[in-house]
């Protein structure tokens, strides 16, 4: 929990405080459930190295 108020501290203190407090909060979630995914093995290396293939190949 800790980790947490440190990341939306710092997030604050790059513009998403006050009426943004949202976006962050946000960001802080999609953080958790990816890291769930990757924890679960649903996202992987080969899944990031495929996505990353894929955009360079599309320039």
């Amino acid at each position: 929990m800790e980790d947490l108020k440190t990341v939306r501290s710092e997030l604050t203190k790059l513009g998403l405080g006050g009426r943004n407090i949202r976006s962050a909060h946000t960001l802080i979630a999609r953080s958790i459930f990816i890291r769930h995914l990757e924890d679960r093995g649903i996202l992987t290396a080969d899944y990031y190295k495929a996505l990353v293939d894929k955009n360079y190949n599309s320039v």
